[in-house]
């Protein structure tokens, strides 16, 4: 069984991205879209020079295409991940355009069936949400879990999010089988500053490792 790969996402700062990667991070998310951790192509420019190794994704929602193609050469990311409404057609051409990975996100209560998935063929990998200022209610989260496993199943690569930390993510690992693990409040002091204690405790629970050094 192949290991979880984990995505820490709303990353604001140079040193919250050095940290991040040191303690294990796959990927470090950057938020383009409306969010208390946007940040802005000059910013993750720099952040981008700081940890030249790490994988970035950028966090866009219905945004112009032309937008999105000159932020990822500007800093330098490796992934686009989608958060909007979004078409299947808008994906297959931005991919082209972009030539970097895409992620199509898709949130609870919005139909997500494996025959669905099959149309965004330029997206490399589905990340499964729940909706923007949800409870957070058991049964909300026990919805996503089993729409993302149904996906798991269905042969796609699917990162899972919803107000994950450390208490819930090994189960969530355990019960749906993720590509990747994806946080950002979960592991935050406040709104964009990453508690790395915080970070590293989820990323023992998520690879179910001990020992990581920051």
């Amino acid at each position: 069984m192949r290991s979880v790969r984990v995505k820490i996402c709303g990353i604001t700062s140079a040193e919250d991205a050095r940290r991040c990667h040191a303690l294990g991070a796959d990927y470090l998310g950057l938020i383009f879209a409306a969010s208390p951790r946007r940040v802005t192509a000059a910013h993750a420019a720099e952040i981008r020079a700081a940890v030249p190794e790490a994988k970035l994704v950028g966090v866009f929602a219905d945004a112009d295409p032309d937008e999105i193609v000159a932020t990822a050469h500007r800093a330098g990311l490796d992934l686009l991940q989608l958060h909007g409404c979004e078409t299947p057609p808008a994906c297959s051409e931005l991919a082209s355009r972009a030539g970097r990975p895409l992620i199509k996100v898709f949130c609870h209560g919005e139909p997500s069936d494996p025959p669905l998935l099959r149309g965004y063929a330029a997206a490399s990998y589905f990340l499964f949400d729940l909706t923007k200022g949800n409870p957070c209610a058991s049964a909300s989260r026990k919805a996503l879990w089993t729409a993302a496993r149904r996906a798991v199943r269905g042969g796609f690569d699917v990162f899972l999010a919803g107000k994950l930390n450390a208490d819930n993510v090994r189960d969530a690992v355990a019960k749906v089988c993720p590509f990747c693990i994806d946080v950002s409040s979960g592991v935050e002091s406040m709104p964009g500053v990453k508690d790395l204690a915080e970070v590293r405790r989820f990323i023992m629970e998520a690879k179910g490792c001990i020992g990581i050094q920051a």
